[in-house]
């Protein structure tokens, strides 16, 4: 063998040494990863030292309740339609046609607005909770003509005293509320004008008996006064009858606003939601839809739940689509279910929101909590999983105070949204005390 060939030969030899040597070394590490001694084995079996998962103590008012939805709706809808007395003239009744005034659909009507002008008269819109039953003109006497003596002096036209009375005052008022708008209010009927005219005739005739009567009697001789004077004094009780007839025509015929011009609704402004009257058409049917009011809320209630829930009972409203968050009263529940509305075996319960909801934007279809237990204001509230039982049948909370657990004896009341009420407690806990709720 030649010296260069040896030299290969050995160097072959010592890798190949040092690769098993490499092996042995990665099989001994690796076999220590996997032998333990049994003390490893034992440190590893034993269970971790626990950690503590605690909740703060609240005070606060807890509740049980129903959720359901509910609409928010006016309170009011009214629809216009047009009555055959416009202008104080039922025989129109044919002729009518819508001549202007229309509001938009959306439109805002405040007390004292037109909302529509038919055959040249307007349809005025008062406040006041009496419907419009009768033409109101002078002499009339009543809570109605009281009502619009009211509104009238809202809108700054004095009716004098306000006492129920349709007088010369309230016809002043009348005519310069008509004039403001630019129309003139309707005056006295045919068989008013032939009642004065019929009056004043009367009169006038009882005044020319009375002065034949007095003449006649005045060239009479001494022995034949007697009748005569019988008859001065019948002329003269005819002409203070006349007079009395005249007296109270002339009361009772003037400026009158015919029942068809003017609607009473319970509050104002009100929305026009539908619009059907059309200009130069005949006012058949509903002219206008008007809705307003303050809102409301109906909402549908479990017989089960019937004897929880009392008017007057606050109520929580939200709308999680527009962020709604107010509250409200339960102002009436339907006396028998399936009434008002309501489906076959619920109670309709009626709720009056806290401001105005409608400031949110359309129709809304929100959702009510209708509390049916609750606390008697704010009370101690922990978590449900806070408390324990021992074998005397006590209840216990852990209190978690500087790393030392202090244990506690406490009675508990209403349970309600995952927390509980605590009613007493042997020792010291305040809002804001950390109570242990679970382990891990």
């Amino acid at each position: 063998m030649k010296a260069g060939e040896a030299m290969t030969a050995r160097r072959r030899s010592l890798m190949a040494v040092m690769g098993i040597c490499t092996l042995c070394g990665a099989f001994g590490m690796a076999a220590g990863q996997f032998i333990r001694s049994p003390d490893d084995v034992a440190r590893a079996a034993r269970a971790p030292e626990p950690s503590l998962i605690t909740a703060p103590v609240e005070r606060r008012v807890l509740s049980n309740a129903v959720v359901t939805r509910g609409d928010v709706t006016a309170s009011q809808r009214v629809e216009l339609v047009a009555d055959a007395t416009f202008g104080g003239d039922a025989s129109t009744a044919g002729s009518l046609i819508v001549t202007g005034r229309v509001p938009k659909q959306n439109a805002t009507l405040k007390e004292g607005a037109i909302a529509v002008e038919v055959s040249g008269r307007p349809v005025f819109l008062l406040e006041g909770a009496r419907p419009m039953y009768r033409t109101l003109g002078p002499g009339d006497k009543g809570e109605d003509v009281e009502q619009l003596e009211r509104a009238l002096a809202r809108l700054g036209f004095d009716p004098g005293r306000l006492d129920g009375r349709y007088d010369g005052a309230t016809e002043r008022a009348v005519e310069k509320w008509y004039g403001k708008h630019g129309y003139e209010p309707a005056g006295p009927t045919a068989e008013d004008r032939s009642r004065l005219e019929a009056a004043r005739e009367r009169v006038t005739r009882a005044t020319a008996a009375l002065r034949a009567a007095q003449a006649e009697l005045a060239g009479a001789p001494p022995d034949a006064a007697g009748p005569l004077r019988r008859a001065v004094r019948e002329a003269e009780a005819e002409l203070a009858a006349a007079r009395r007839e005249l007296a109270e025509a002339e009361a009772t015929t003037g400026s009158r606003v015919p029942r068809a011009e003017l609607v009473f609704v319970k509050e104002l402004p009100m929305t026009v939601t539908t619009v059907k009257a059309k200009v130069g058409k005949p006012p058949d049917g509903t002219l206008l839809t008007l809705s307003g009011g303050a809102p409301r809320i109906d909402v549908d209630l479990a017989s089960s739940y019937r004897r929880s829930v009392k008017v007057g009972g606050a109520v929580e409203i939200d709308d999680p689509m527009t962020g709604l968050k107010a509250s409200g009263t339960i102002t009436s529940i339907a006396e028998r279910p399936g009434t008002s509305g309501a489906a076959p075996g619920m109670y309709r319960v009626r709720i009056k929101p806290r401001g105005d909801l409608r400031e949110a934007g359309g129709d809304l279809n929100v959702r009510v909590r209708i509390p049916i237990q609750t606390t008697d204001g704010q009370v101690l509230a922990v978590p449900e999983a806070a408390l324990f039982t021992r074998a005397d049948g006590a209840t216990y909370v852990r209190v978690l105070r500087n790393g030392a657990i202090t244990e506690l004896r406490v009675e508990t009341g209403l349970a309600a949204e995952g927390l509980v009420e605590l009613r007493s407690v042997q020792g010291r806990l305040a809002p804001g005390d950390e109570v242990v709720v679970a382990e891990r």
